[in-house]
């Protein structure tokens, strides 16, 4: 595994921010008549890179100009699409499956809710179903950021993490704020 330091520029000053080159394998299916070793196609990505960056290198390694593809990952459901790799917990020599057609297409996304936590000026993208706990949704963040004594703020209400999204009123593109306790 490959690890790559950037630093940010925090309140207390400089934080090192390890950000981790993993490979995938991006298997088409569609392609029944292949071998599957001779249709798979790997590739290094960062685990911060959306989904959909991870379907534009493939597209561009397969000299494939149409975009509309989505992934699956061995249990046939959907990536979405604005996730990271991280949030989608795809780990280092993962095998994925890719599709023509829409992640939208699906009738769980109807359920999914896609928000934003905004921390030190930067949008954290965070996703769940709105029955999912708050806590739950935002566990990407937290092992990104540490667990730094954060309080989250909508509608002007700091939020109690042990309630579900659609108890909290968070609907898609919303944007939550981060204080911190001193």
């Amino acid at each position: 595994m490959n690890y790559t330091l950037y630093q940010k520029r925090g309140i207390f000053g400089w934080q090192n921010n390890k950000k981790k080159m993993i490979k995938v394998k991006i298997i088409n299916k569609t392609n029944n008549n292949e071998d599957m070793e001779e249709n798979e196609t790997e590739i290094e990505i960062n685990n911060t890179e959306s989904i959909a960056n991870l379907i534009k290198s493939y597209c561009k390694i397969k000299k494939i100009e149409k975009n509309n593809f989505y992934l699956t990952k061995k249990d046939s459901k959907k990536i979405c699409k604005t996730l990271t790799l991280k949030e989608a917990k795809i780990g280092d020599n993962e095998t994925l499956f890719i599709f023509e057609g829409n992640e939208e297409d699906s009738e769980e996304d109807n359920n999914q809710i896609k928000f934003y936590v905004n921390y030190l000026g930067k949008n954290y993208p965070c996703s769940g179903s709105k029955e999912n706990k708050f806590s739950d949704c935002i566990k990407s963040f937290i092992e990104e950021n540490g667990d730094n004594k954060f309080f989250f703020i909508f509608n002007e209400k700091i939020i109690n993490k042990g309630k579900s999204l659609s108890e909290i009123n968070i609907e898609n593109g919303n944007v939550v704020k981060v204080g911190q306790f001193k």
